[in-house]
């Protein structure tokens, strides 16, 4: 009798956890979206904003296929309504939908909220939502109970948080900016600098060819986009019927798991700041471009046995030195420069990095990691802030949605929060880079 009850009460306190679990989620909701608010944005925005019941088409069919894959549990779903993230100027930018299973959120599958961000999917991510952090900066005073809170892209999936008001007119006001962190004042948040910009800010960069690459790459996916979303605007309530009309085979590639472990734990345990053997991702080297490259000295270091030069260095603040003498960061500064990126790798192991426009495809089929670039708009010349942020990539993936077809690549971010699966997306991600044999 007693192992009954035992067993009858563990059972209830799972089901109570499940129901606050829920119940948090409903909380969250009615603090960060309204069906009345994403409607609003249809009829008060401008021509090219997505209808937010078409994009939860899309994401459920994203759902579909990352379930196939074997990303999440069968049992997962969709949340009814999606979160918008606005950007500074109260424009809308993401619809951020949920995933849940077993009534706990697991994922977001965020969708572009305007046709001329790019094509459908922008990211898919594993995260718990933000009821805890905005419960926190409730309590401590952070945030006013008439105070509304609205998520603001901060480099997405990065974010701040907007204490609004709603008008009279059902507008969003946004009084002021706080960090999800400490709920502290931001004065400036940072953007993404686009392809195009980053071209004509730094010329010499790229040759007149890889110019030329870049910007037809561009102009066809700009074309694509727009004839994807005139074509789902078309088949809006049917889009399952417009993807499986001559679907292309899907196809997917990724670096060996284990290896990945392997080098996380190998960082972990030099950086002497390993909790767990599950360490999720790497531990940073400081600046992105040598945490990128490190990341990959430390891969062949725990996998391999042709990097004597790397392996000789144990010190973490050693490595961080050997790092940024290696990619020439100057003094005070970040910013891994372009045309200095190869330089650690190809001193410390038999391998050197090459640029590419499109995802890392000839690294990852090798099964190393390879490296995207993404622009930040610099925010300070004098200090350089702002500017590059380097990420691994440790997978690809390409499916066909009817005549079209999109890329994704996996990316492994060692010194932000960037971990999961971004639709590669000419406007924002400026290079990728395959590490190969010299």
């Amino acid at each position: 009798a007693l192992a009954v009850c035992v067993v009858s009460c563990s059972d209830q306190q799972v089901e109570n956890q499940k129901t606050t679990t829920s119940s948090n989620i409903e909380k969250e909701f009615e603090l960060l979206s309204s069906e009345t608010e994403l409607n609003a944005l249809l009829t008060r925005g401008n021509e090219g904003i997505v209808d937010w019941e078409l994009s939860r088409e899309i994401a459920q069919m994203q759902l579909d296929s990352f379930i196939e894959d074997g990303d999440y549990p069968e049992t997962s779903e969709l949340w009814e309504l999606p979160i918008g993230i606005y950007n500074q100027n109260r424009e809308i930018r993401f619809y951020e939908f949920r995933v849940i299973n077993d009534s706990e959120t697991i994922a977001a599958i965020t969708i572009n909220a305007q046709e001329n961000l790019g094509g459908p999917i922008a990211y898919v991510f594993s995260m718990k939502g933000y009821f805890d952090t905005l419960m926190e900066l409730y309590n401590n005073g952070a945030l006013s109970e008439n105070e509304i809170p609205r998520i603001v892209d901060d480099v997405y999936p990065n974010y701040a948080i907007a204490a609004s008001q709603i008008t009279k007119n059902g507008n969003i006001s946004f009084e002021k900016l706080i960090s999800p962190e400490n709920g502290e004042a931001v004065k400036e948040l940072n953007t993404l600098m686009t392809t195009e910009e980053f071209i004509k800010e730094n010329p010499d960069v790229f040759t007149e060819e890889e110019k030329s690459e870049k910007l037809e790459e561009i102009s066809n996916y700009r074309q694509e986009t727009a004839d994807f979303w005139k074509s789902a605007k078309e088949n809006k309530g049917n889009l399952g019927n417009m993807v499986f009309r001559g679907g292309s085979k899907k196809q997917r590639k990724e670096v060996d798991s284990r290896k990945i472990q392997n080098a996380i734990d190998k960082c972990a345990e030099i950086t002497k700041k390993r909790n767990s053997k599950s360490y999720s991702r790497p531990v940073g080297y400081g600046a992105c471009g040598a945490t990128a490259s490190g990341f990959i000295l430390d891969y062949f270091d725990a996998n391999f046995e042709n990097v004597p030069n790397w392996n000789k260095i144990k010190s973490y603040d050693e490595r961080i030195d050997a790092l940024r003498s290696a990619l020439s960061i100057r003094d005070n500064s970040s910013i891994t420069w372009p045309w200095n990126l190869t330089g650690a790798v190809s001193k410390y192991s038999n391998y050197k990095i090459e640029s590419c426009s499109f995802w890392p495809k000839a690294s990852i089929n090798n099964d190393i990691p390879g490296i995207n670039l993404r622009a930040l708009k610099f925010t300070s010349w004098d200090d350089f802030k702002g500017g590059f942020h380097y990420r691994n990539v440790i997978a690809y993936k390409e499916e066909g949605w009817w005549i079209f077809k999109w890329k994704y690549i996996k990316i492994l971010d060692g010194n932000n929060c960037e971990n999961g699966w971004e639709a590669y997306n000419p406007f924002w991600h400026v290079s990728s880079y395959n590490v190969v044999r010299k």
